[in-house]
């Protein structure tokens, strides 16, 4: 904590005894700049890294993690440190008084898969990063942008290594189609990949006779990994495809879940800098730790749940019901609260009425009718979107008890904090009457490679005008057959409407 926050802090709590200094601090989905008790982590990462200051390459490497590791804080800190030492802002600062001498550029790129929706948006998030001028967002083709990222590596000293995020949940940008993208350049950049298991078909480093990878992790005492990773994902990702072709030999990074002791630590630091002096007793803190069971997401969406109760009490301190409430809103083994806001306005407006309609006992085809009397979405849309986010596993489907013999109808549930969410997400609360036509692009983002063209309309647009597909009838009783195929007349698109001329084909 700097000495500005210590000051905010301590004016907090004497100016109208305000419980959240910064809300950010809190957030599960913020970031801090040094990660807590990492830094084992942190030097294997380097280790694998190592290349990169003598001016050359690494090989490909996967950060691999259980959820609420930390394994995305881990790379975007490094990598914004690396950029400070290596970028060529650093590096032009670095040599303006050497009689313009330079030395090789090394750009370290962070893609959040959840957020590529298009080759053309994967293509503008490595420039944005590697590009000394700013980057359109409209009026120019993906072949302009390959193009772009091609002269800008073209020098033999200059070079890219790119970390491909969640590239292993649903509906990401998966790693092996990121490679495919960045292939024009493929002699100037190395790629990493971060989620919770490698890639399929990852081929693991020095893979010995008993299938174990040299220099396999041990735990060390703090409970850290001593190698670079530890193969056993590796072979298991590669072996479920059925198939021996494999992506270039790389090393595991590991990233254990994190130690009781550790996440108290993480929620202090979060606390200490978010809410006001003496809002959080110690004891509070030890036992969410010991409830988040080493997920830093759960104990910090928790943490931050119980923030907005308190406040929504006007309470001056974060007591037991406050925690406990929060927890509640944080689902067992559920989905980080990023998955939801990822998602576009619309389907996050369907989560947002989703969160405040009563679900129990009440099967799907009835949830979807609440959702869309609160909306202008047609109830066929409503319920296309909910089985969607089910598939896509933000939501579940959980069987309703039923005394027929036929199909148990399902409700849904949120699988993500929704708190967190309720006080995260950019959607407005829409109504009939104050909602226009909702924009919601969605864009298959592993599709074949896209056929270029160099100019194209940006018209992503999902007109609702489908028959609702959904073949598994939701059945109230046995002889009660959902067949509810109303036909979605609803003629706002759900798509946004965007009518730039961005080439914005699928990756």
């Amino acid at each position: 904590m700097n000495l500005q926050e210590r000051i905010a802090r301590r004016r907090s709590a004497h100016q109208g005894r305000t419980v959240v200094v910064d809300r950010d601090h809190l957030s599960p989905v913020v970031h801090r700049p040094e990660p807590i008790g990492r830094g084992p982590v942190l030097e294997q990462l380097l280790d694998e890294l190592e290349p990169v200051f003598d001016g050359k390459l690494p090989e490909p490497v996967a950060v691999v993690g259980p959820p609420g590791s930390g394994t995305s804080a881990i790379v975007t800190a490094l990598f914004d440190a690396l950029n400070d030492r290596l970028g060529e802002s650093s590096r032009s600062i670095a040599t303006t008084t050497r009689a313009g001498s330079t030395g090789p550029v090394t750009w370290f790129v962070y893609v959040d898969g959840r957020r590529v929706e298009s080759a053309f948006a994967f293509y503008q998030a490595v420039l944005s990063v590697i590009s000394a001028e700013p980057v359109p967002e409209s009026g120019i083709g993906t072949d302009d942008l390959r193009e772009r990222l091609t002269a800008r590596l073209a020098r033999h000293d200059r070079r890219a290594v790119v970390a491909i995020d969640h590239h292993d949940e649903p509906e990401t940008l998966r790693y092996e189609r990121a490679r495919e993208l960045l292939e024009p350049v493929s002699d100037s950049v190395a790629t990493i990949a971060v989620g919770q298991s490698t890639p399929e078909k990852w081929a693991p480093a020095h893979v010995e006779a008993d299938g174990d990878v040299d220099g396999d992790a041990d735990r060390d005492e703090d409970g850290t990994g001593t190698g670079t990773g530890t193969g056993t994902e590796a072979v298991e990702s590669r072996t479920a495809t059925g198939d021996d072709s494999t992506q270039p030999a790389g090393s595991v990074v590991t990233v254990p879940a994190y130690r009781h002791h550790e996440l108290v630590d993480v929620i202090t630091d979060r606390a200490s800098t978010g809410l006001a002096a003496g809002v959080l007793d110690h004891e509070s803190v030890r036992e969410l730790a010991i409830w988040a069971d080493g997920n830093a997401h759960d104990a910090l969406a928790a943490l931050f749940g119980a923030a907005c109760c308190a406040t929504a009490t006007d309470a001056t301190r974060i007591d037991a019901s406050h925690l406990e409430a929060a927890r509640g809103a944080v689902p067992a083994d559920g989905v980080h609260v990023d998955r939801a806001l990822a998602l576009s306005e619309t389907r996050q407006q369907v989560l947002g009425h989703l969160v405040d309609v009563d679900t129990d006992d009440r099967p799907i085809r009835e949830v979807a009718s609440a959702i869309a009397e609160r909306s202008t979405l047609t109830n066929g849309t409503v319920k296309r979107f909910l089985y969607e986010l089910a598939d896509r596993g933000v939501i579940e489907r959980v069987p309703l008890p039923t005394s027929g013999s036929g199909r148990r109808p399902s409700t849904v549930e949120p699988r993500f904090p929704t708190l967190v969410f309720g006080a995260l997400t950019s959607a407005t609360a829409e109504t009939a009457t104050s909602m226009g036509g909702a924009g919601d692009g969605d864009t298959d983002l592993n599709a074949v490679p896209d056929t270029d063209m160099d100019t194209e309309t940006n018209t992503d647009t999902e007109t609702d005008t489908d028959i609702d597909t959904n073949t598994e009838p939701d059945t109230d009783t046995s002889s009660n057959t959902d067949t509810n195929t109303d036909i979605d007349t609803n003629t706002e698109p759900d798509a946004d409407t965007n009518t730039n001329t961005s080439t914005n084909e699928p990756p």
